[in-house]
Formats: structure tokens, C-alpha cells, sequence
């Protein structure tokens, strides 16, 4: 898309999938804002604006988380139309160093809740966990595998344990048809108990 900012593309290839949304408003009229966070997998928000004086410009974005509302980060940028290139890039770069933390910040903030009631699941995961190191991706799935037995809820189990197969066939041990079909079968009853 020739109108995409070019923070998009930089942050996507970061690995973070971005939902695009533009608004067009008339100064001092606020519009009501789409909740994006009833739209699948749709974790953070950046929302923006600009303004415009005489040949000055100004920019504000901030970072939403939408599950909590809390704002991560927010800026602005002040600039001048005859510069627009050098304040295009100045955003783009902030903005592209400042997201990535602030997002893996709140995700590790975020694994950090409790993910079980269960404390014999939760010491499989562990277990698991700490086996990827030592025993190796096959023992470790196998314990992971158990964590969901005990929860089926533990959705994080079910991704480690999908982990643990592409491991292996990463490493040769096992066939790549039986690692994609039990790590998508794996990820369906994840994305069921997220």
C-alpha cells in the first residue's frame, strides 16, 4: 500500500502484526473510538494524531494496551513542513525504539499473572521449562504434555509443546508432516483456551 506509514512495515518485520486503521477528523470534533480489542489476537493499539499551524506540524502517538487500557508510551514530535522528511524519520525511529520494548516489557509483565491454579500443572511447566536446557525438546514436550492433562486450561503448555516438536524436527528427529500437523493441532487448542 503506497499510503502505509513506513513504521508499519518496520515493525512488522519485527514480527508484530499490525491492524491499520485511519481516521479523518475535523479539529475540536472527537470522534468515538472503535474498540479494536473485541478483533482477535488484537493485544496493543497505536493511536495518533497530527496537527498542522502555519508550517508547523505536530504529531502525538501513544501505545494501548487493549485488554487493561493502560497507556504504554506516548510522544509527540514537533516539526516543520519544509522538513517533513527528517520529522518522518525522526517518528519512525522513535517510535519503532520505543514499542518493541515497552511490548516485551508488558508481555513479560503479562506471563507473569498466574497461569494455573493447578501448582502440580504449574511444576510440569516448570519442569519443562528448565528441561528444554537439560534433558532435551522430546522429554521436556512430554512434560508439558502432562501440565495439559492436569489443565486442560494452561493454554502456555500447548505452545511449549509445540515448541518442542519443531525442535526436534529442527534437529532431525522427527518427520516435518507429523511436526506441522501435531504443532497446528497443538496451536487450535491453545488459541481455544487463550
Amino acid at each position: 500500500m503506497p499510503d502505509r506509514p513506513e513504521w508499519v512495515h518496520e515493525i512488522k518485520h519485527d514480527g508484530y502484526r499490525l491492524i491499520v486503521q485511519r481516521e479523518r477528523r475535523q479539529a475540536g470534533r472527537e470522534a468515538a473510538r472503535p474498540s479494536l480489542s473485541n478483533h482477535a489476537f488484537v493485544r496493543y493499539v497505536l493511536e495518533g494524531s497530527v496537527r498542522k499551524a502555519a508550517d508547523r506540524v505536530r504529531i502525538t502517538g501513544q501505545l494501548v494496551d487493549t485488554a487493561t487500557g493502560a497507556h504504554l508510551w506516548a510522544d509527540h514530535f514537533d516539526g516543520t513542513l519544509d522538513d517533513i522528511f527528517d520529522l518522518q524519520d525522526q517518528l519512525t525511529a522513535t517510535i519503532v525504539g520505543a514499542i518493541a520494548p515497552r511490548v516485551e516489557q508488558a508481555e513479560i509483565e503479562r506471563t507473569k499473572r498466574k497461569p494455573t491454579d493447578r501448582l502440580d500443572a504449574y511444576d510440569y511447566y516448570l519442569r519443562g521449562v528448565a528441561g528444554l536446557n537439560f534433558r532435551g525438546a522430546a522429554e521436556a514436550r512430554k512434560l508439558f504434555l502432562k501440565a495439559v492433562e492436569l489443565d486442560p486450561s494452561f493454554a502456555v503448555c500447548y505452545a511449549m509443546a509445540a515448541h518442542c516438536y519443531e525442535l526436534e524436527m529442527i534437529r532431525g528427529g522427527l518427520p516435518p508432516a507429523e511436526v506441522i500437523a501435531e504443532t497446528t493441532r497443538l496451536a487450535r487448542r491453545a488459541a481455544l483456551r487463550c
